[in-house]
């Protein structure tokens, strides 16, 4: 069986992958907790910020906290460029 986040990227790449109403369109970056990827919302027509787990992450509930954190804070940010 394939993994998962092979067939994700091979989807992404021939611009296939889409979640919801998120059309996801690359990767962003990748860290130590997950990866962030650049998306489009298709009914609304707006640019989107996706972040993941790694799957080895998800398990280890001891990450968890870390991962919120980061989020709370991107939730703080202001800036113009940047959609809430």
């Amino acid at each position: 069986m394939s993994d998962p986040s092979t067939i994700l990227n091979e989807r992404l790449l021939n611009g296939t992958l889409q979640i919801g109403s998120v059309r996801v369109e690359s990767i962003v970056a990748e860290y130590p907790l997950g990866i962030s990827y650049s998306g489009m919302h298709v009914g609304l027509d707006v640019p989107v910020m996706i972040r993941t787990l790694r799957p080895s992450i998800k398990s280890e509930l001891s990450d968890f906290p870390r991962f919120m954190q980061e989020i709370r804070k991107l939730g703080r940010l202001r800036h113009p460029p940047v959609v809430e």
